[in-house]
């Protein structure tokens, strides 16, 4: 009889995890759709719901469309709450790759922000891009948040247009692989591939990118402007 009670909350135990999986699928999913967009009021929505990395994501996304809009200081308020939970996170789980990321990202952006602070933030996001690639090296997204890094960063500093584009290679080439369980951002390496590819001055390959990125997501309204401004 014992055996018996242990398949049965076996089989719930595994049916529990395997429908948390699909709604945390489902919820990227709808955080994406509302990113590509331009949805910033549905993803004020998905951010009070969202956890773990999805609710990172989210915030992630809504403080890229607050400041494509130009309403930093609605960005400025959301990157220092990002800034924060990331923190918090990285801490309690230093193997979390996605999230070393994502908080080297927003180490970043607060640099354009608090002029003060642009030494230590800059410090602060290259240890954590570095813990990023040492947890998560073939993560896509850390190629991807990488590459972003790199393409805003002097040449001088570790940066350039050119060191972008080897992320943004292994970002796709990682995506395409689709190796991990969950992940956001493809069609984005694809813009970001197309966007410095004609920073090089290769415009046959860049509108190959970003058309890629709209035959993948015909919706996605950054992607339609990247082609447009082509």
């Amino acid at each position: 009889m014992f055996s018996n009670y242990l398949k049965y909350f076996t089989a719930l135990l595994l049916t529990v995890t395997f429908s948390t999986a699909v709604a945390a699928d489902e919820q990227l999913s709808k955080i994406e759709k509302a990113y590509q967009a331009v949805d910033a009021a549905t993803l004020t929505t998905l951010i009070e719901a969202a956890q773990g990395n999805n609710q990172f994501v989210a915030q992630y996304r809504l403080i890229s469309l607050n400041m494509g809009s130009n309403q930093m200081d609605k960005a400025h308020s959301l990157l220092t709450k990002l800034k924060s939970d990331l923190e918090a996170e990285t801490k309690a789980n230093p193997g979390n790759a996605e999230a070393w990321a994502l908080l080297s990202s927003t180490y970043g952006m607060l640099t354009t922000m608090e002029q003060d602070k642009v030494m230590e933030y800059g410090r602060k996001s290259g240890e954590a891009e570095g813990q990023a690639l040492a947890a998560g090296w073939e993560n896509p997204m850390v190629m991807l948040l990488t590459g972003i890094n790199k393409f805003y960063t002097p040449e001088e500093w570790g940066g350039g247009k050119a060191k972008a584009l080897e992320y943004f290679d292994r970002a796709v080439t990682a995506y395409e692989a689709g190796t991990l369980d969950r992940a956001w951002g493809h069609a984005d390496a694809l813009v970001w591939r197309g966007t410095t590819h004609a920073e090089l001055g290769d415009i046959t390959k860049a509108k190959a990118d970003i058309n890629s990125a709209l035959a993948m997501e015909p919706d996605y309204q950054w992607a339609k402007n990247a082609l447009g401004n082509l």
